[in-house]
């Protein structure tokens, strides 16, 4: 049965989860509605068996020290849709988003986050799941000292990331997006919004598209890479990728900005 928090509702739980479902199904906050979480886990905890879709166009967020947004983790097999409104919030000290089971497809136009103290905490979206994604951005993925957006060791697939808003790190070592360096996965980045913060992806043959802001550096794994810059406003500060050194990778940048 859905589970709709309406326009006007409250849930604040300082010492569990505030929303726990065991079933997957829907899950809806509308405009104006608030769950919220204190304790050291997250706000909306989806577990159990089963698919979910989730719509947030009100507020998720987990407050508390230790606390996250949302955790999607249905067993093996599930597969989860996630939309985040126009106005809409995800946000956790300690990660926005931890997907253990696939998100399938994620669409934002409002804003994931999390205000993590230390680079090694959760990311504003980390994923652990194997399997093919897409995510659509139009609002603002961001994080304060950890990485944006993680594709941890686990997380095999392929995944397309169309960037039309920002995805941005203030960590000076974290990174805007980051596929583990051993990830056999393929990242395809296309960007038509600001990445602010390095970006390093995995083991296998990735794309970037860059056909607007790049900050720092873009590094790329052992993979037949491609990067096309050819069209951006501006380029990243460097480009470094290991499989360059046998000249694997097609560059096509622009003059880089002073």
């Amino acid at each position: 049965m859905p589970t709709i928090v309406t326009t006007g509702t409250v849930i604040n739980n300082p010492a569990a989860p505030a929303v726990s479902l065991t079933v997957g199904d829907i899950f809806t906050i509308e405009v104006g509605a608030y769950v919220l979480s204190g304790s050291s886990v997250a706000a909306a905890n989806l577990s159990g068996t089963g698919n979910y879709i989730v719509d947030i166009q009100g507020t998720l967020s987990g407050y508390g020290l230790d606390t996250t947004g949302l955790i999607l983790d249905s067993g093996a097999g599930s597969t989860h849709t996630v939309t985040v409104g126009l106005g809409g919030t995800i946000f956790g000290q300690d990660g926005g988003i931890i997907a253990n089971t696939l998100i399938t497809n994620l669409t934002n136009q409002g804003l994931i986050s999390t205000s993590d103290a230390f680079a090694f905490f959760h990311s504003a979206i980390d994923i652990n799941a194997a399997g093919d994604s897409l995510f659509n951005n139009f609002g603002t993925i961001s994080s304060t000292a950890s990485n944006a957006i993680s594709f941890n060791s686990t997380a095999t697939g392929t995944h397309t990331i169309i960037n039309a808003g920002i995805i941005r790190t203030e960590g000076v070592s974290a990174f805007a997006i980051k596929a583990d360096d051993i990830l056999s996965s393929v990242e395809n980045l296309v960007n038509y919004g600001y990445i602010l913060g390095n970006v390093s992806l995995g083991a296998g043959a990735d794309i970037i598209t860059n056909l607007s802001f790049i900050q720092r550096t873009v590094s790329l794994g052992s993979g037949v890479d491609i990067v096309d810059n050819s069209k951006g406003l501006s380029w990243v500060l460097s480009i470094s990728a290991m499989a360059r050194t046998s000249m694997k990778d097609l560059i096509a940048p622009r003059p880089m900005s002073t």
